[in-house]
């Protein structure tokens, strides 16, 4: 049994909306929760309010690192003194036994170097949520000129997309990264679609296994969050909704930006709306827009204003993970658009938790975390008039809702999270 355990995280679940910090900030409750006498603690980056490379303590257990990340290149830290004092006084009297990193980024893989040499005895996991260390093109594997989709890496390959680098220079991050890595024990992935292309990038195979991101199961009809009144005629035991009217309200969650596809959502209902105005509507549920650059933010903007207009388009704006039970009890689906590969949406989860079935992109870890006609359905990536025919024909479909309803399953929980992690190191 653990008496201590560190998880480290690029970012926290309260200030950012990320899936990744989401599945970190689980995976240490779940620990919590496991091993109720043990000293279990949470360190998450911050891009504000802490100065560069300090660590101060923000409430019971939890800890905010100032981000320090200087080159995100190669993710090497601005002042690695003084990380290198704040992790020290950290560890000092802790000495988890487990330290669990859910990312590098705004951490620096200095921090890893520097936390070995301290716990030379400790067993190091590293969860691997995207393709940063493969791909510099923010880890999206997507062609930055074509904007296509990118199967594989090497100096070429990498030096179409950066032609400013010289070729050595892939060989060089790719070593330096790699070195980083073989300072873990372990290497989880949320997905077989994300394990396979870190293998081919470098990672033994025996190192690296398939464990899911656990839910917060227990939380999803919180009393002191929800007002349950309005659940009033809900059997919560049967997750067939047993609609009175047609399946005609969809939902998109998460991130706004140019890899998640919610434009081609908005265009595909600008298509709809020239040829009549059709009886469906789609919630908005999304955060960070304001922080995308002036192009993509001026044309999600000028997508939804007609659609706004109308009544097929509300805009919820961002969430806290509190409000997320009573979003989801809004709609009948749920849209992951997205034109990257994914590794595994913490909202695909999130979505089987509350009985909605996702209607997503054919493509990386969505392909493979939803069954098409079992449990979603698949959508050609970045098809305008695909998304159209199939909103259409999903809004008008109660009988095949109700079949994939059914056929749902129980996602992992913050604990089957956690145990698999320990059982695995």
């Amino acid at each position: 049994m653990a008496k201590s355990i560190l998880v480290i995280s690029h970012a926290h679940p309260d200030f950012s909306k990320g899936g990744g910090e989401v599945a970190a900030y689980n995976a240490y409750l779940g620990f919590k929760e496991m091993f109720p006498s043990a000293d279990v603690r949470f360190l998450a980056a911050v891009n504000y309010g802490v100065m560069p490379g300090k660590i101060v303590n923000y409430k019971d257990s939890e800890y905010l690192l100032g981000a320090c990340v200087e080159d995100n290149r190669f993710f090497r830290n601005l002042n690695a003194d003084q990380i290198r004092q704040s992790l020290e006084e950290l560890v000092e009297d802790f000495k988890p036994e487990v330290v669990n990193f859910h990312h590098y980024y705004n951490i620096g893989i200095d921090a890893i170097a520097i936390l070995r040499r301290f716990l030379p005895q400790s067993k190091f996991i590293l969860t691997l949520h995207e393709f940063l260390a493969i791909c510099m093109n923010d880890g999206q594997m997507i062609k930055r000129n074509s904007k296509s989709l990118c199967s594989n890496s090497n100096e070429f390959l990498c030096g179409k997309c950066f032609p400013e680098q010289d070729l050595s220079f892939f060989a060089k991050r790719k070593n330096s990264l790699l070195s980083a890595f073989s300072l873990f024990d372990k290497f989880i992935s949320p997905s077989e679609f994300l394990r396979q292309r870190y293998i081919d990038w470098g990672i033994p195979e025996k190192s690296i296994c398939v464990i899911e991101n656990g839910q917060l199961v227990e939380n999803i009809f919180d009393e002191e969050v929800i007002n349950l009144d309005v659940f009033k005629n809900f059997d919560f035991d049967v997750k067939v909704s047993q609609l009175k009217r047609p399946p005609n309200i969809f939902g998109y969650f998460g991130q706004i930006n140019p890899y998640k596809g919610l434009d081609v959502v908005l265009m595909a209902l600008q298509q709809l709306i020239r040829s009549g105005v059709p009886d469906l509507v789609l919630e908005v549920n999304g955060a960070n827009l304001d922080n995308q650059r002036g192009e993509f933010k001026d044309k999600i903007q000028a997508l939804a204003n007609p659609l706004l207009e109308a009544g097929v388009l509300r805009w919820n704006g961002p969430y806290e993970r509190n409000e997320l039970s009573v979003r989801m009890q809004r709609i009948d689906w749920v849209l992951m658009p997205s034109v990257w590969w994914e590794n595994s949406p913490m909202i695909i989860q999130e979505s089987f938790l509350h009985g909605k079935p996702v209607i997503c992109s054919n493509i990386g870890g969505m392909k493979e975390k939803v069954i098409h006609a079992k449990t979603g359905i698949h959508v050609s990536a970045g098809s305008v008039t695909e998304w159209a025919e199939i909103l259409v024909k999903a809004s008008q479909s109660r009988e095949a809702h109700e079949y994939l309803v059914k056929n749902l399953p129980a996602p992992s929980s913050c604990i089957d999270m956690a145990r698999a992690y320990y059982e695995n190191v």
